[in-house]
């Protein structure tokens, strides 16, 4: 397994996959933001698979998971932009999602037609905040190119950044 970079309070600790998991979901549940930054091997673009940290439920800091399975994202339409994750983070509102926080409304967001059934989508990467590259541009993009150092709020209704890989449209994108 690789090493995860976790930043709290100005410190950096090399940290194995598992005890990564331990700090994070420790200073998650204290309310403490934390930072994630992995290094990624360029390969991972040609994959279909990604490592990330998903939910496949709400709940507790027990529903965390790392997995090296995550449906690794895509440029699906000309606006979107792909990006290698550099920095993420784990901030309040991602606690309260993993809790069931808005789980109604992001259903909704995803797909109007289900609002009265039980469930969500899953498995869900929290995460609301990236900096990282641009790896891949729709054809309509014209704000950025493969190699642009950037960062975003990732809205609640898209996959999070505790992942390798992010998609984002370019408008939900600034240049560093």
């Amino acid at each position: 397994m690789g090493s995860v970079k976790v930043s709290a309070c100005c410190r950096q600790l090399f940290l194995p996959h598992a005890r990564a998991l331990a700090l994070t979901t420790k200073m998650a549940s204290s309310g403490n933001i934390c930072c994630v930054r992995r290094n990624i091997s360029s390969s991972s673009r040609l994959r279909s698979s990604m490592p990330a940290w998903v939910i496949d439920e709400y709940g507790n800091n027990g529903v965390l998971r790392f997995t090296e399975e995550a449906t690794a994202p895509s440029v699906n339409s000309a606006s979107e932009v792909l990006i290698r994750v550099h920095a993420a983070s784990l901030n309040p509102l991602d606690i309260s999602m993993r809790g069931g926080y808005g789980s109604n409304l992001l259903k909704l967001r995803r797909d109007p037609v289900s609002l009265g059934q039980n469930g969500g989508k899953f498995p869900i990467i929290l995460g609301r905040d990236v900096s990282g590259v641009v790896v891949d541009c729709g054809s309509g993009v014209t704000h950025f190119k493969p190699g642009d150092e950037v960062w975003a709020a990732i809205p609640p209704w898209k996959q999070g950044s505790l992942a390798e890989m992010v998609n984002l449209t370019e408008y939900e994108v600034i240049l560093l």
